[in-house]
């Protein structure tokens, strides 16, 4: 993985995507399991 990240520039970025969406979805399901107030 790391290889790929630098060989193409945009992998970095295309990685970070896909991080942030995958925690976002993580968090929601969390969110989910535990009902708490959401911190602003």
């Amino acid at each position: 993985m790391s290889e790929s990240v630098k060989t193409t520039p945009n992998a970095t970025a295309s990685q970070m995507h896909t991080f942030t969406r995958k925690s976002a979805a993580q968090t929601r399901r969390y969110a989910r399991k535990i009902p708490r107030k959401p911190l602003q």
